[in-house]
């Protein structure tokens, strides 16, 4: 994800008053579209080899099926490389 996205310094998780206040999403159930402010989502290219892979939907107990090509239509994504 560092190199995707150009970072030099360390990258840490925010914590869940930011996720909340970037999203308007709680953790775990921030869904990748809809989002209360612009928000970059990266998509590991191993997930291509799921015919379905399941996203939050704006609660920690609900999720939606989407095809990888599906989310990044609807997501505006970019597929990177892990490491």
């Amino acid at each position: 994800m560092k190199k995707h996205l150009g970072v030099t310094g360390k990258v840490k998780l925010p914590d869940a008053e930011t996720i909340r206040e970037a999203t308007d999403f709680p953790p775990g159930g921030v869904c990748p579209f809809a989002l209360k402010q612009p928000v970059p989502v990266l998509i590991d290219v191993s997930m291509k080899r799921f015919p379905v892979v399941y996203i939050a939907a704006g609660t920690p107990n609900s999720a939606v099926p989407v095809t990888v090509e599906q989310l990044l239509e609807i997501t505006g994504g970019e597929l990177c490389e892990p490491g």
